[in-house]
């Protein structure tokens, strides 16, 4: 699909209230203007609502979540409402983290037409001293329009991250993708070496 250049102003309003000390509950409504520098896809005005909570349940698991619906009004053809959500999870050990996301949207795609997506993702993280982390992140995503078929994207990628000094930082990491949509399939492998640097100025 040709990708579509495109501005997009969105603006959201919040309300959250404290239920009790480990529960927080939050109520949003959104609006959105998507406007897409193509003749072939209309503008559309976006209207998003959703409700959710957020809880420490133990002292080491938080959860998090919301639900909610999203309408997109195109400028030439009929209203598409559909259902979002997002979901998460943390659970902190002494030494060891463990993270599990999944979210679903309704949005215009690269292409500018309304697309539903669904995505999961997974981290893990492991501190073997003070100096070494070793870390396992990865995740799967489907795209599907009305009418057309269904895509999907499949990635995973170890790290390790080490503190050479108290202001130096560095990472190796490695990255799988596997990408499958109706016409073919395709598999992409990187290594990405990363070193920083950050240190405190005070006045």
């Amino acid at each position: 699909a040709d990708l579509v250049p495109n501005v997009d102003f969105n603006s959201t309003v919040t309300w959250q209230r404290q239920l009790t000390r480990l529960v927080c509950a939050d109520f949003s409504s959104g609006l959105e203007y998507y406007d897409p520098d193509s003749q072939k896809v209309s503008k559309a005005w976006g209207y998003r609502s959703s409700i959710g909570a957020n809880a420490r349940l133990t002292k080491r698991l938080s959860v998090n979540g919301n639900a909610g619906v999203v309408l997109w009004d195109p400028v030439d053809s009929k209203p598409t409402i559909g259902p979002t959500f997002s979901v998460s999870a943390d659970y902190k050990l002494k030494d060891t983290s463990y993270g599990v996301a999944a979210v679903l949207d309704l949005s215009p795609g690269t292409d500018g037409k309304l697309t539903n997506t669904l995505t999961t993702n997974f981290n893990v993280a492991h501190e073997i001293n003070d100096l070494l982390t070793v870390g396992l992140a990865g995740g799967y995503s489907m795209e599907w329009q009305s009418g057309s078929g269904t895509s999907s994207v499949f990635r995973i990628s170890p790290s390790l991250n080490y503190q050479v000094s108290r202001d130096w930082k560095s990472s190796v990491s490695y990255q799988f993708v596997k990408s499958d949509d109706p016409a073919t399939s395709a598999y992409s492998n990187a290594v990405f070496l990363t070193l920083n640097y950050g240190t405190v100025l005070i006045p």
